[in-house]
């Protein structure tokens, strides 16, 4: 996965897990590199709507009710700690 450094800047390249808790520590953004090169932003875990959750609860094996609310989802997709 594509991190952006929040401090430095620099796009760096980490396993999903370390990416995803570096992000939630509000360290780095997640970005994509489009063909240029370039990063492109994507969007965090509370910019997503509940469709888009429920679809990353899928990709990743957590189990959530369609019924859940956004702030239940959001509650099952962090990392514990």
């Amino acid at each position: 996965m594509q991190v952006r450094n929040n401090e430095s800047g620099k796009i760096e390249t980490m396993r999903f897990g370390p990416a995803q808790d570096a992000v939630s520590a509000g360290t780095h953004t997640i970005v994509n590199v489009d063909e240029s090169g370039k990063p492109k932003r994507v969007l965090t875990l509370a910019e997503m709507s509940k469709d888009q959750l429920l679809a990353t609860a899928t990709k990743r094996g957590v189990e959530v009710s369609p019924s859940a609310t956004k702030a239940e989802i959001l509650a099952a997709l962090q990392p514990e700690g």
